[in-house]
Parts: C-alpha cells; sequence; structure tokens
C-alpha cells in the first residue's frame, strides 16, 4: 500500500483532496518560516513590560524562534542594520539594537530604539487550535485550573490572559512558565501546563484565557506522511 506522501506526489485530482484533509494543508503553511516585511515595533504593548516595544503577531503564527532581523528605519537615536536576537524567551526589557521573543510569541525590542520598520523572518509556534475561554481563578491561590479538555487536547502555549475580575483588572503580562507570579499584573503557566498562576495579592477571580493547543497525535506531520493511505496509486 503506498504511503500518504505517495499519494500527495502523485496528485491524483480525485483523491489528493481528501489527503490534504487529512494533513491539515493549511496548518502546514501556517507552519512555515514567515518572512514579515517592515514591522513597526513603537507602540507600548498592555500586556508586557515597560520599555518594551512589540508587534503582536497573528494567534495562529506565534514566533517560535527568531532567525534574522534587520531594522530598516527608526525615529530613535540607533543606527539600521542588522538586529541581535537575543536567546531564550523575555524576561525583562531588552538590550538595544536587540530583539526577541516574547513568552506570549510575540516579537519585541527595546522602546527607545523605536523601530518603524524592522524585517524579520522568523519560525511560526505550530498549533493544532488555538481558543478562548473564560475561567474562575481561586483569589487565595492565583490558580486558575485548565479543564480537562484542554489539558488532554494538548496544552501548549499561554498567548494571552485578561483579568476581568480582580483588584486589578485588564491584560496580564505573560511570563515563563514555573512558580506563581510575584509581581502585580503577571501571569504564567505552571510546568505541567495543567494550570494558570496570577498573583495571589492581585486577587483574580475570573480571567479570559487564549490559549494554544497542540495536540501529539493528531497534528504530527512526519507520522501521517509515513502512514499508509487508503488509496491505491
Amino acid at each position: 500500500m503506498p504511503t500518504i506522501k505517495d499519494v500527495l506526489n502523485q496528485a491524483n485530482p480525485s483523491v489528493i483532496a481528501s489527503q490534504l484533509r487529512v494533513c491539515k494543508v493549511g496548518d502546514i503553511f501556517r507552519a512555515l518560516p514567515v518572512y514579515a516585511k517592515g514591522l513597526s515595533m513603537t507602540v507600548a504593548p498592555t500586556d508586557m513590560i515597560a520599555t518594551v516595544g512589540s508587534f503582536q503577531l497573528p494567534n495562529d503564527a506565534k514566533a517560535e524562534v527568531i532567525l534574522r532581523a534587520y531594522g530598516r528605519t527608526n525615529t530613535g537615536s540607533v543606527s539600521n542594520g542588522p538586529l541581535t536576537i537575543a536567546a531564550g524567551r523575555m524576561t525583562s526589557a531588552p538590550s538595544t539594537l536587540n530583539v526577541q521573543v516574547t513568552e506570549s510569541g510575540d516579537i519585541a525590542g527595546l522602546a527607545s530604539d523605536a523601530w518603524t520598520a524592522v524585517d524579520i523572518l522568523y519560525i511560526p509556534r505550530k498549533f493544532s487550535s488555538v481558543i478562548t475561554l473564560t475561567l474562575p481563578v481561586v483569589a487565595g491561590t492565583g490558580v486558575c485550573a485548565l479543564p480537562p479538555a484542554v489539558t488532554s487536547a494538548g496544552m501548549d502555549s499561554l498567548l494571552s490572559a485578561t483579568v476581568t475580575v480582580g483588584s486589578v483588572t485588564g491584560p496580564a503580562f505573560v511570563i515563563a512558565n514555573g512558580t506563581a507570579p510575584t509581581n502585580t499584573h503577571n501571569v504564567n503557566m505552571d510546568l505541567s501546563k495543567t494550570q494558570v498562576q496570577f498573583r495571589v495579592a492581585d486577587a483574580v477571580t475570573a480571567a479570559t484565557l487564549t490559549i494554544g493547543l497542540m495536540h501529539p497525535a493528531a497534528e504530527d506531520l512526519n507520522l501521517l506522511l509515513e502512514a499508509t493511505s487508503t488509496y491505491l496509486l
């Protein structure tokens, strides 16, 4: 029996549409490297730390890693040209002439660099789906337990969180996974990715979360291409 890869290569018009659906070809294209030209990073976002300017990427194309960055124009006092890509996820404002991926998957630089046009080549995070839901939070612990339907679907990334009820409301800054946040208006996931955590002192009782899911069994393109197709060549 042929593999799905073999059937795709043959491109028989009577069966290729069904095989493209099996592979979710739109998701494959969305996960390809993106060359984004002329991004403006002059706006201070409401969901990030101070002194940062960022470009908010689409939820289905958040950045996993930046491959190359070139600053074309700015209203600051820095020189145009190749930019340094800071390693890891952003935990504090990056240095001048640096760009970095934020924990929520956007691309940011130092606000005072005031980039009005930056060319970025990056690899997106691959999600099987992106969902938004409003959930209760235990004020005494700051913990929002994610429903089993979410965790079993492949909880991958917390893309944004907006506190709807609490002593401090509005968009929260997504920080690295780990222990509960200690700074006001910060939010993260625990290391097992089963709960979202707010600072206890913020007394959050409800929040709207946008979450990226990546179900490993359903989205492994390598396994799909090697799988046996139900169609003959």
